[in-house]
């Protein structure tokens, strides 16, 4: 909650336990990169800070991570405010090939303008079962089907392994099994 995390700066401050503000970085051959929140709106790449008017869950950072020619964006807990201020930055690339969406799928989770902006052929739901949240949202399943998305979700699919490859394949493996995956697929 947005209490709890107020809390966990005030105790870091106190106790003067660094705050690193993450940047874009290359690691090995994977490229990492923070696409917000940041105030420095018009400068790339993003110097990650916190918005004023944003919640908790719309700070949370949202990273792409490219590797080769492949690309997965991480939406971190973000929701609608904070996918509206991505949208309006223009400059910025959100496709992505695998889209592991914001806020465990969350009605405000994966607007249409926002999966048309990311146009991603995959989207992975992140969230307990039988949560008693409802997540994910029917809604934002609907988005996914109507976009031709394959959706992946850690209730039902367990632990989800992504793996980009260096002949520029990209596979995924769960660890559960239901009809629709029944083992690692390869995507083109």
């Amino acid at each position: 909650t947005e209490r709890v995390w107020q809390q966990v700066l005030k105790t870091a401050l106190e106790r003067k336990v660094p705050i690193l503000v993450p940047y874009a970085k290359m690691f090995g051959s994977v490229y990492l990169q923070p696409l917000g929140p940041c105030l420095n709106q018009k400068e790339i790449p993003c110097i990650i800070q916190a918005h004023p008017k944003f919640t908790s869950n719309d700070n949370s950072i949202v990273l792409r991570v490219t590797y080769g020619s492949r690309h997965l964006l991480l939406a971190g807990d973000v929701e609608q405010k904070g996918k509206q201020w991505l949208l309006k930055q223009k400059e910025l690339n959100m496709s992505a090939d695998i889209l592991k969406a914001g806020h465990h799928c969350s009605k405000t989770s994966s607007s249409n303008e926002f999966l048309q902006a990311v146009s991603s052929s995959i989207a992975i739901c992140s969230m307990g079962r039988k949560n008693h949240y409802g997540f994910p949202h029917v809604e934002v399943l609907s988005r996914f089907q109507t976009k031709g998305m394959t959706v992946y979700r850690t209730d039902l699919d367990g632990a989800i392994q992504v793996i980009f490859s260096e002949q520029d394949e990209l596979s995924i493996s769960t660890t559960l099994s239901r009809n629709e995956h029944n083992e690692a697929r390869t995507i083109d």
